[in-house]
């Protein structure tokens, strides 16, 4: 018997935050110009919404202003079966 996977994630994920170690982003302030770097590893993501448009606070510490990005979330899985115990 083969088992199969189908539909998509939609809607809002079932997690308070997501964090993404390893990813940066990286940029100019749109109010002052000045560089802004932060870390998506604690914190970064609160409520993601898969396959919609979030929008992500930037605060730039320089001139106190907050940029507001926008960012989609699409989720890819991967399922590998490795049998069936019986």
């Amino acid at each position: 018997m083969q088992f199969k996977v189908k539909g998509e994630v939609k809607g809002e994920l079932d997690i308070k935050r997501c964090d993404l170690p390893g990813l940066k982003i990286e940029g100019n302030c749109l109010n002052c110009g000045a560089k802004i770097r932060e870390e998506w590893d604690k914190d970064a993501f609160n409520y993601p919404i898969a396959g919609e448009i979030n929008d992500y606070y930037l605060p730039c510490h320089e001139c106190d202003t907050c940029n507001i990005i926008k960012l989609q979330f699409d989720i890819s899985v991967k399922v590998k079966g490795y049998g069936v115990d019986s």
